[in-house]
């Protein structure tokens, strides 16, 4: 990885060099995320994310019916979906069920979030929204009963038992949703054993029976799951995928880029990845321009995260070597201040691959090296 906010010294320094290369390169596909495992039974899965509005959020239905809403804030179908779902009575006094929209992209911030909701679900009442790098974890292990690849939002149903009852996704998601919830509630207490019997999109649900009377494999999450492993033995995916990689959210000083991949052909949201060390190259590059545009002698950084510069740095204050660098920064929870004079021979204070650790720094501009 690149360097890392919590190693100092000079060898340590030079682990960073390729990797920072690697975070400025294009995105490579990622590996997904491996599904958590599911009982035979249909019992829930069991993520945590944070709260917008403090706390968190479980998966878990605490003795009463849960709705769990996975979205993506920039899909449009999501906008959509949960707009339609926070001006609805019962998602606004949480009559039917507890009602949780979470953002499945694991680098959204809180404000991303509450922003969303300020914007398309003003009226949203009891509807909590959570975030969290869990999100997209939770997202997938549930994307993964469908049989197949399925687009946002995802909507999961889950009953005061804590069994999963229904999947369904895409533009028409909310579909039925009340008219199953009521259903649930008034069995309360029962285990449903069809998650697909409600008339709208479930996963595997074929809306067939045996002849006498008993659920088909595939009316079950379960029958689901085993339905989708047989279908990508024999073809390997519904879907002959086309992928593409776009990005999602711009990387931060403090957060890395997020970049999903989809299909082309389908629309499929095949996963959500990061992208490691692109908040550090942020951080640098910001350091460095604010160097080269100073108005001023001082320029002063702050970071909680980030505890060495790279050659781009040590370049820009030769350029300027009339300015003044401060740099605020934590190191394994201490506060620390590091100037660095105008005119100061930055060789000194990088390695052969460029990288300066600020404890380091201050060691030689004290003279202990």
């Amino acid at each position: 990885m690149i360097q890392n906010s919590k190693k100092t010294g000079k060898n340590r320094i030079r682990a960073g060099a390729v990797s920072l290369l690697m975070a400025l390169m294009l995105i490579l596909p990622a590996i997904p995320a491996s599904a958590a495992e599911v009982s035979e039974d249909n019992s829930n899965y069991d993520y945590t994310f944070q709260n917008i509005d403090g706390g968190t959020i479980s998966t878990q239905s605490g003795g009463s019916c849960k709705m769990l809403v996975f979205f993506s804030r920039t899909c449009s179908n999501c906008q959509n979906v949960l707009g339609r779902l926070s001006n609805s009575s019962w998602v606004q006094d949480g009559s039917l069920a507890e009602v949780c929209a979470v953002e499945c992209n694991g680098g959204t911030i809180q404000t991303d979030v509450e922003n969303f909701r300020n914007t398309y679900c003003p009226n949203a009442g009891s509807m909590q929204f959570g975030y969290g790098f869990s999100a997209y974890d939770a997202w997938n292990a549930y994307m993964n009963l469908v049989p197949s690849a399925g687009t946002l939002p995802l909507i999961v149903l889950v009953d005061a038992d804590n069994n999963i009852c229904q999947i369904t996704n895409g533009p028409s998601a909310d579909s039925g949703i009340e008219q199953k919830l009521e259903d649930l509630n008034n069995n309360s207490g029962s285990n449903p054993s069809n998650p697909g019997d409600s008339g709208s999109q479930n996963p595997g649900d074929s809306g067939s029976q045996n002849p006498d009377g008993s659920q088909k494999p595939n009316d079950t999450v379960e029958g689901a799951k085993k339905e989708k492993t047989e279908s990508s033995s024999a073809s390997g995916s519904s879907c002959d995928h086309v992928e593409e990689t776009v990005s999602v959210n711009d990387a931060t000083t403090g957060s890395d880029a997020v970049a999903m991949t989809r299909c082309i052909k389908c629309g499929a949201i095949l996963r959500y990845e990061e992208v490691p060390n692109s908040a550090y190259a942020v951080f640098l590059k910001e350091t460095a321009n604010s160097i080269l545009t100073a108005k001023q002698t001082t320029v002063v950084v702050s970071t909680e995260t980030w505890v060495s510069f790279d050659k781009r740095v040590f370049d820009a204050m030769k350029q300027c070597p009339n300015v003044t660098l401060t740099v605020n920064y934590v190191y394994n929870g201490t506060p620390y201040v590091l100037e660095i004079p105008a005119g100061t021979n930055v060789d000194l204070l990088m390695d052969e691959n460029g990288f300066g650790d600020f404890r380091y720094i201050e060691q030689v501009l004290n003279g202990n090296v």
